[in-house]
């Protein structure tokens, strides 16, 4: 584990930082030679995507590019909150138009361009009658007809392009979700063992998973800070 402090990290870098989400196309050697000379100050694994085995990889490839150039870079493991997700479609992306008619349902199944699933199970009990309900970032907006058994029958209002795995959430309500469930713990623990230098704790919606999330890497050792977003 990293034992360096992020404040001496970075005592000779500017005050304002650059954080870089990486993925597939900027977690080569290459393409992180050119971000970290191009000002890239914190690189970010998005632990909500991809294998944990994998992240590992591009935690210790940025640790070496970082050190061949000279240039301190800090890492943030960003630890996925309580969370709704979209799940698989057939065909995989979904074209939804504005007043198109869509049920979201906390059952297991493929969707199509009526039903898409939603989970962990749960949307039908925090969603509410006449509410909004914002997809993949609020790129899409739904408007809440009816909630039926687990369905949620819903009117697009801002229509868009819908994949699997897009977060879905209910403004103004905390989800009614675990926090913290098993593949959080896991993250938290994997930030503490790799040595990050920042954790970063996604869709916080009650100050009692910060103190969670806080004990559990205190109990692996690890006193880093913790960024908690809304």
């Amino acid at each position: 584990m990293s034992d360096t402090n992020p404040v001496d990290l970075f005592q000779d870098k500017p005050k304002t930082k650059i954080v870089c989400t990486l993925g597939p196309s900027s977690d080569t050697e290459e393409v992180l030679i050119e971000l970290i000379k191009t000002g890239m100050t914190v690189a970010r694994l998005n632990m909500s995507h991809g294998e944990k085995s994998v992240h590992e990889i591009v935690f210790n490839r940025v640790r070496k590019v970082s050190k061949d150039l000279g240039i301190p870079v800090g890492i943030m493991i960003d630890v996925p909150g309580a969370k709704y997700r979209t799940g698989p479609t057939d065909p995989g992306a979904l074209e939804l138009q504005e007043g198109d008619k869509i049920t979201l349902t906390s059952d297991d199944v493929v969707g199509d361009k009526n039903l898409v699933s939603v989970a962990p199970p749960g949307i039908h009990i925090d969603a509410e009658l006449g509410g909004t309900i914002m997809v993949d970032d609020g790129n899409l907006e739904l408007f809440v007809d009816g909630i039926l058994d687990e369905n949620v029958n819903c009117t697009v209002v801002r229509g868009g392009r819908l994949t699997e795995r897009r977060g879905v959430v209910t403004p103004g309500r905390a989800p009614s979700q675990k926090f913290p469930d098993e593949k959080a713990i896991e993250c938290l623990k994997f930030a503490a063992e790799i040595g990050a230098d920042f954790v970063a704790l996604s869709t916080v919606t009650r100050r009692e998973d910060i103190w969670t999330a806080r004990s559990i890497l205190r109990e692996s050792g690890m006193k880093k800070p913790l960024m908690p977003k809304p």
